[in-house]
């Protein structure tokens, strides 16, 4: 069995996007109340995910205009921001 590298953290939405874009390749989903698709861009609406073969980005609003946000991996991923921590288990 694989071992997978799970990451939490909390970002503002400018934080979050560049994340976002800093992994090449993914697919994005967002949704909110009216609608669920795969935006064209970086589109962060109530809730969404952006994935790709090894690597999975959750989101959902906090309070405040930020997001609670897991990256979960296939890979350790160690230069990844200081707001995020290994979620052990």
């Amino acid at each position: 069995m694989n071992k997978g590298w799970v990451y939490s953290g909390e970002l503002d939405e400018g934080a979050l996007r560049s994340l976002i874009q800093s992994f090449s390749g993914l697919t994005m989903l967002s949704w909110d109340l009216a609608r669920l698709d795969f935006p064209a861009g970086v589109e962060l609406r109530q809730g969404g995910c952006a994935f790709g073969r090894s690597l999975e980005v959750r989101w959902e609003p906090t309070s405040g205009g930020r997001f609670r946000v897991l990256v979960l991996s296939d890979a350790e991923i160690p230069n990844l921001l200081p707001e995020f921590k290994l979620v052990e288990g």
